[in-house]
C-alpha cells in the first residue's frame, strides 16, 4: 500500500508502467469535482474511475475488501475518512470473490493498520492489500472520493 499527497505524483509516474503512468496523469489532471457521481471509462475496462459521495461509517461495522484484477488508487476530494488495511494473507473470507465486481470481503483478524485520508491525499492498493475504506475518523462525515481502477 502506498499513501501520499497528490503533489508527489511525479515521483511515482517516472518509474510506473504505462497503465499506472496513465492513472497517475489522470489523478493529477482530471477535474474530479466537476463531474457527478458515477463510473467514467478512460481506456475501457483497463482504466476507469468511479466518483462516489457517501457518509463514513464506524470501523467496527466494516469488512475488509480485496480485488484480484485491479489496483485501486483512491483520492479524497472532500471530507476525511479512515482507511484500514492489512495483508490479505491469513484473512477469513466473509463473502466469496465475485468475478463480475472483482471483489471479495474478509473478516478483520486483529492486525490492522490505518491511514487518514484528507483532500489531496491518495492511497494505492494492490491485490494483496486488503482494505476497509469509508470509515469514520471521529464522527460520520460526508466524503467525496475518486477510485481509479487500473487493470493488472
Amino acid at each position: 500500500m502506498i499513501f501520499d499527497k497528490i503533489q508527489n505524483i511525479p515521483r511515482y509516474s517516472e518509474t510506473a508502467s504505462a497503465p499506472l503512468a496513465a492513472a497517475f496523469k489522470l489523478l493529477s489532471e482530471a477535474p474530479f469535482n466537476d463531474v457527478p457521481d458515477g463510473r467514467y471509462e478512460v481506456n475501457g475496462p483497463d482504466l476507469f474511475y468511479n466518483v462516489e459521495t457517501y457518509t463514513t461509517k464506524p470501523l467496527a461495522e466494516g469488512l475488509f475488501e480485496a480485488h484480484k484484477n485491479y489496483i485501486d488508487i483512491q483520492l479524497i476530494t472532500q471530507g476525511t475518512e479512515l482507511l484500514a488495511y492489512t495483508p490479505l494473507n491469513g484473512l477469513k473470507v466473509a463473502q466469496e470473490y465475485c468475478p463480475k465486481k472483482d471483489i471479495a470481503f474478509y473478516h478483520p483478524n486483529g492486525h490492522t493498520d490505518s491511514v487518514i485520508l484528507t483532500p489531496g491525499s491518495f492511497c494505492m492498493l494492490h491485490p494483496e492489500d486488503a482494505h476497509m475504506p469509508c470509515r469514520t475518523v471521529q464522527a460520520p462525515t460526508k466524503v467525496r472520493k475518486v477510485v481509479i481502477k487500473v487493470k493488472i
